[in-house]
Protein backbone atom coordinates (compact mmCIF):
# COMPACT_ATOMS: atom_id res chain seq x y z
CA UNK A 1 0.00 0.00 0.00
CA UNK A 2 1.12 3.61 -1.23
CA UNK A 3 2.32 5.94 1.47
CA UNK A 4 -0.51 8.26 0.22
CA UNK A 5 -2.86 5.16 1.04
CA UNK A 6 -1.78 4.85 3.91
CA UNK A 7 -2.42 8.45 5.18
CA UNK A 8 -6.03 8.67 3.64
CA UNK A 9 -6.68 5.66 5.54
CA UNK A 10 -5.22 6.75 8.74
CA UNK A 11 -7.19 10.09 8.26
CA UNK A 12 -10.24 8.32 7.83
CA UNK A 13 -9.94 5.77 10.70
CA UNK A 14 -9.02 9.45 12.91
CA UNK A 15 -12.08 11.32 11.39
CA UNK A 16 -14.32 8.25 12.07
CA UNK A 17 -13.21 7.65 15.40
CA UNK A 18 -13.64 11.56 16.65
CA UNK A 19 -17.02 11.60 15.00
CA UNK A 20 -18.19 8.46 16.93
CA UNK A 21 -17.13 9.81 20.13
CA UNK A 22 -18.82 12.88 19.61
CA UNK A 23 -22.12 10.43 18.69
CA UNK A 24 -21.54 8.79 21.87
CA UNK A 25 -21.70 11.98 24.31
CA UNK A 26 -23.87 13.63 22.87
CA UNK A 27 -27.43 14.27 24.60
CA UNK A 28 -30.63 13.45 23.55
CA UNK A 29 -33.88 14.95 24.57
CA UNK A 30 -37.39 13.26 25.35
CA UNK A 31 -39.83 15.82 26.16
CA UNK A 32 -38.91 19.15 27.49
CA UNK A 33 -39.83 20.76 31.00
CA UNK A 34 -42.66 22.72 29.93
CA UNK A 35 -44.63 20.22 27.66
CA UNK A 36 -44.78 17.74 30.63
CA UNK A 37 -44.88 20.01 33.22
CA UNK A 38 -46.35 23.46 32.47
CA UNK A 39 -48.79 21.60 29.35
CA UNK A 40 -49.22 18.16 31.24
CA UNK A 41 -48.01 16.23 28.21
CA UNK A 42 -46.90 13.32 30.43
CA UNK A 43 -47.39 10.64 28.19
CA UNK A 44 -44.93 7.75 27.64
CA UNK A 45 -42.11 9.18 25.32
CA UNK A 46 -39.29 6.61 25.94
CA UNK A 47 -38.97 3.16 27.00
CA UNK A 48 -36.43 2.82 29.44
CA UNK A 49 -35.60 -0.68 28.42
CA UNK A 50 -34.62 0.99 25.25
CA UNK A 51 -32.08 3.25 26.95
CA UNK A 52 -30.97 0.49 29.32
CA UNK A 53 -29.90 -1.67 26.62
CA UNK A 54 -27.29 1.40 25.51
CA UNK A 55 -23.87 0.80 26.78
CA UNK A 56 -22.11 3.26 29.57
CA UNK A 57 -25.85 5.00 29.31
CA UNK A 58 -26.40 7.84 31.80
CA UNK A 59 -29.38 10.38 32.49
CA UNK A 60 -32.34 11.82 34.17
CA UNK A 61 -35.88 12.07 33.94
CA UNK A 62 -39.63 11.59 34.80
CA UNK A 63 -41.69 8.49 34.77
CA UNK A 64 -45.02 8.48 32.47
CA UNK A 65 -48.22 10.43 34.06
CA UNK A 66 -45.57 11.74 36.12
CA UNK A 67 -45.12 9.41 38.50
CA UNK A 68 -41.89 9.20 39.97
CA UNK A 69 -38.20 10.34 38.94
CA UNK A 70 -35.64 8.25 37.11
CA UNK A 71 -32.26 8.12 37.00
CA UNK A 72 -30.19 5.94 34.83
CA UNK A 73 -26.34 5.64 35.72
CA UNK A 74 -24.28 2.88 33.59
CA UNK A 75 -27.03 1.33 32.24
CA UNK A 76 -28.75 0.81 35.47
CA UNK A 77 -31.63 2.44 36.16
CA UNK A 78 -33.22 3.69 39.69
CA UNK A 79 -36.66 4.48 40.04
CA UNK A 80 -38.80 6.14 42.60
CA UNK A 81 -42.24 6.71 42.99
CA UNK A 82 -44.87 7.65 45.11
CA UNK A 83 -47.29 5.70 46.96
CA UNK A 84 -50.97 6.34 48.66
CA UNK A 85 -49.23 6.73 52.12
CA UNK A 86 -46.57 9.09 51.00
CA UNK A 87 -43.68 7.23 51.12
CA UNK A 88 -40.92 5.90 48.69
CA UNK A 89 -41.73 3.08 46.26
CA UNK A 90 -38.60 1.62 44.81
CA UNK A 91 -39.43 0.52 41.39
CA UNK A 92 -36.00 -0.24 40.25
CA UNK A 93 -36.34 -4.13 39.75
CA UNK A 94 -39.18 -3.45 37.34
CA UNK A 95 -37.29 -0.21 35.48
CA UNK A 96 -37.02 -1.81 32.17
CA UNK A 97 -40.73 -2.21 31.83
CA UNK A 98 -41.64 1.66 32.15
CA UNK A 99 -41.56 4.61 30.14
CA UNK A 100 -40.31 8.11 30.20
CA UNK A 101 -42.71 11.36 29.67
CA UNK A 102 -39.46 13.65 30.17
CA UNK A 103 -35.63 12.22 29.80
CA UNK A 104 -32.35 13.63 28.85
CA UNK A 105 -29.18 10.97 28.78
CA UNK A 106 -26.78 10.18 26.70
CA UNK A 107 -24.13 7.81 26.36
CA UNK A 108 -20.59 8.46 27.79
CA UNK A 109 -17.82 5.54 27.46
CA UNK A 110 -15.53 7.32 29.66
CA UNK A 111 -15.08 9.65 32.15
CA UNK A 112 -12.11 12.20 33.39
CA UNK A 113 -12.13 12.75 36.88
CA UNK A 114 -12.13 16.11 38.68
CA UNK A 115 -10.84 16.25 42.44
CA UNK A 116 -12.87 18.82 44.39
CA UNK A 117 -10.95 19.39 47.19
CA UNK A 118 -12.66 22.34 48.68
CA UNK A 119 -16.46 22.22 49.64
CA UNK A 120 -19.04 24.04 46.82
CA UNK A 121 -22.11 25.37 48.48
CA UNK A 122 -25.04 25.42 47.10
CA UNK A 123 -24.95 28.76 44.98
CA UNK A 124 -21.70 28.29 43.37
CA UNK A 125 -22.84 24.22 42.75
CA UNK A 126 -23.71 25.09 38.44
CA UNK A 127 -20.73 27.59 38.62
CA UNK A 128 -18.28 25.21 39.91
CA UNK A 129 -19.53 22.60 37.11
CA UNK A 130 -19.50 24.98 34.86
CA UNK A 131 -15.43 26.42 35.44
CA UNK A 132 -14.20 22.97 35.50
CA UNK A 133 -16.05 21.49 32.07
CA UNK A 134 -14.32 24.57 30.56
CA UNK A 135 -10.63 24.18 31.95
CA UNK A 136 -11.58 20.51 30.32
CA UNK A 137 -12.26 22.38 26.98
CA UNK A 138 -16.34 21.33 27.10
CA UNK A 139 -18.28 23.37 25.22
CA UNK A 140 -20.21 24.95 28.01
CA UNK A 141 -22.49 26.73 25.43
CA UNK A 142 -24.39 23.78 24.68
CA UNK A 143 -25.51 20.73 27.06
CA UNK A 144 -23.26 18.05 28.37
CA UNK A 145 -23.40 15.19 31.10
CA UNK A 146 -22.00 15.14 34.40
CA UNK A 147 -21.88 13.05 37.66
CA UNK A 148 -20.67 13.66 41.05
CA UNK A 149 -19.57 10.99 43.79
CA UNK A 150 -18.98 11.74 47.06
CA UNK A 151 -20.71 13.67 50.18
CA UNK A 152 -23.36 16.02 49.59
CA UNK A 153 -24.36 19.06 51.78
CA UNK A 154 -27.82 21.30 52.13
CA UNK A 155 -29.59 19.12 50.21
CA UNK A 156 -33.21 19.88 49.00
CA UNK A 157 -34.59 17.01 46.59
CA UNK A 158 -38.23 15.74 45.48
CA UNK A 159 -40.26 12.98 43.84
CA UNK A 160 -42.93 13.85 40.91
CA UNK A 161 -45.69 12.91 41.93
CA UNK A 162 -48.40 13.60 38.88
CA UNK A 163 -47.45 17.39 39.84
CA UNK A 164 -44.19 19.23 40.30
CA UNK A 165 -43.43 20.88 43.85
CA UNK A 166 -41.05 23.62 42.25
CA UNK A 167 -43.60 24.08 39.33
CA UNK A 168 -46.80 24.41 41.93
CA UNK A 169 -44.94 27.24 43.87
CA UNK A 170 -43.55 28.86 41.01
CA UNK A 171 -47.30 29.19 39.66
CA UNK A 172 -48.82 29.98 43.36
CA UNK A 173 -50.89 26.38 42.98
CA UNK A 174 -52.14 24.26 45.22
CA UNK A 175 -51.30 20.83 44.64
CA UNK A 176 -53.97 17.96 44.67
CA UNK A 177 -53.59 15.35 48.07
CA UNK A 178 -53.37 12.50 45.75
CA UNK A 179 -50.57 14.65 44.15
CA UNK A 180 -48.48 15.33 46.64
CA UNK A 181 -45.02 14.64 46.19
CA UNK A 182 -42.20 13.39 48.67
CA UNK A 183 -40.04 16.37 49.44
CA UNK A 184 -37.22 16.18 51.79
CA UNK A 185 -34.20 18.16 53.07
CA UNK A 186 -30.84 16.03 54.15
CA UNK A 187 -28.12 17.93 55.90
CA UNK A 188 -25.71 15.54 54.78
CA UNK A 189 -26.14 12.50 52.78
CA UNK A 190 -24.06 10.03 50.67
CA UNK A 191 -24.22 9.27 47.02
CA UNK A 192 -23.85 9.54 43.59
CA UNK A 193 -25.40 12.52 41.35
CA UNK A 194 -26.26 12.18 37.82
CA UNK A 195 -27.18 15.71 35.72
CA UNK A 196 -27.14 17.46 32.59
CA UNK A 197 -25.83 21.05 32.50
CA UNK A 198 -27.30 22.85 29.86
CA UNK A 199 -27.00 26.77 29.82
CA UNK A 200 -30.24 28.79 28.98
CA UNK A 201 -32.47 26.22 28.57
CA UNK A 202 -35.11 27.12 30.98
CA UNK A 203 -38.45 25.29 30.40
CA UNK A 204 -36.58 22.71 28.00
CA UNK A 205 -34.23 20.72 30.23
CA UNK A 206 -34.24 23.09 33.33
CA UNK A 207 -36.32 24.65 36.00
CA UNK A 208 -35.82 28.54 36.27
CA UNK A 209 -32.74 29.85 37.99
CA UNK A 210 -30.42 27.21 37.11
CA UNK A 211 -28.79 26.05 34.38
CA UNK A 212 -28.39 22.06 35.88
CA UNK A 213 -31.00 19.34 35.76
CA UNK A 214 -29.74 16.70 38.44
CA UNK A 215 -30.54 13.66 40.21
CA UNK A 216 -29.10 12.62 43.87
CA UNK A 217 -29.14 8.73 43.81
CA UNK A 218 -28.65 7.19 47.49
CA UNK A 219 -29.41 5.40 50.38
CA UNK A 220 -32.26 5.50 52.97
CA UNK A 221 -32.06 4.73 56.16
CA UNK A 222 -34.24 1.55 55.31
CA UNK A 223 -31.79 0.80 53.13
CA UNK A 224 -33.25 1.32 50.07
CA UNK A 225 -31.48 2.63 46.98
CA UNK A 226 -33.96 5.95 45.99
CA UNK A 227 -33.60 8.86 43.56
CA UNK A 228 -34.40 12.61 43.68
CA UNK A 229 -34.81 15.52 41.63
CA UNK A 230 -32.38 17.99 43.08
CA UNK A 231 -33.52 21.40 43.96
CA UNK A 232 -30.74 22.61 45.80
CA UNK A 233 -27.34 20.60 46.55
CA UNK A 234 -23.97 21.47 47.93
CA UNK A 235 -20.39 19.50 48.36
CA UNK A 236 -18.67 18.69 50.60
CA UNK A 237 -14.66 18.48 50.80
CA UNK A 238 -13.01 15.41 48.40
CA UNK A 239 -15.97 15.07 46.15
CA UNK A 240 -15.16 13.27 42.79
CA UNK A 241 -16.43 15.14 39.58
CA UNK A 242 -16.72 13.13 36.55
CA UNK A 243 -17.01 15.05 33.26
CA UNK A 244 -17.33 13.32 29.57
CA UNK A 245 -13.80 12.42 27.83
CA UNK A 246 -13.33 14.22 24.63
CA UNK A 247 -16.79 15.91 24.70
CA UNK A 248 -17.43 19.41 23.09
CA UNK A 249 -20.86 18.59 24.11
CA UNK A 250 -23.88 19.18 21.89
CA UNK A 251 -27.36 20.52 21.33
CA UNK A 252 -29.69 18.14 22.60
CA UNK A 253 -31.70 15.73 20.38
CA UNK A 254 -35.24 14.43 20.41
Amino acid sequence: MSFVWQALLLGGCMVSAANAQEKLNRVEQHGSMHETIGEQHHHGRVKLEALLQRPHFFGVGALERLDGEISIFDSKAVVTGVGSDGKPVVLNDRAASLQAALFVGGQVPEWREVFLSDAVDVAKFDQTIAEKATELGIDTSKPFLFAIEGEFQKVRLHVINGACPLHSRLRKKTIAADQKPIEQDLEQVSGRLIGVHAKDAVGKLTHPATSVHAHLIFTNDKGELLTGHLEQVGLQKNARLLLPVQSSGGEASK
